[in-house]
């Protein structure tokens, strides 16, 4: 359950070291996205400390990298800009299929998954430029920073929204939403009350 953590800390190492070999910044995004998904592409078997997870993922860190400095806010007529996104993001969904980094799965093509990927991140930046200020980031900041442990704790509810959405419901997919809102507000209590202890 705790992949990600090791995957972000080998992200953060091969990064590093590839950052202290290459000055220049724009060689280093370039080489920093492509020599991973090489790697990813010709390693076919798992490898420890989810490093094969990490060569797939490392794109996206350093697409947050290269995006950091943007100001999301100044993007003219943001509304239709995101729904144009959605509506590709939702195209490009049933195109590709099921994915997932933990376990290295990128759908039917791995080109779509990048498109879409990068697609999904902008628009999280574009909504999150509409909050931006407001007291709701504020509240979203909170939560952030205090869910570490439950979501490191994530497996077991899981495994209770899918037994409980097969004997309720008879689908284990789809049924458990429910169970997943009323996991997040739960998250969202609990990440509140914690954030208010610790501050």
């Amino acid at each position: 359950a705790l992949w990600f953590l090791v995957s972000l800390f080998t992200i953060q190492v091969l990064t590093s070291a590839l950052a202290a070999l290459v000055r220049n910044n724009r060689i280093f995004l370039l080489m920093a996205t492509i020599i991973p998904i090489a790697l990813f592409l010709v390693t076919r078997t798992n490898m420890p400390f989810s490093v094969r997870s990490s060569m797939m993922a490392m794109p996206f860190y350093c697409l947050g990298y290269a995006l950091r400095d943007i100001d999301f806010s100044g993007i003219p007529h943001r509304g239709y800009f995101f729904m144009i996104l959605a509506l590709f993001f939702v195209f490009i969904i049933p195109l590709n299929g099921f994915c997932t980094i933990d376990e290295c799965i990128y759908g039917k093509s791995i080109l779509l998954f990048y498109v879409n990927a990068v697609i999904a991140t902008i628009m999280v930046l574009v909504a999150c430029s509409f909050i931006a200020g407001k007291r709701i980031s504020r509240f979203l900041e909170l939560i952030g920073q205090h869910t570490l442990v439950i979501l490191g704790m994530h497996t077991f509810p899981m495994i209770v929204m899918k037994v409980a959405g097969v004997l309720f419901f008879g689908n284990a997919v789809l049924s458990s939403l429910p169970f997943i809102l009323l996991v997040s507000v739960v998250v969202l209590v609990v990440s509140y009350m914690m954030g208010c202890v610790l501050l």
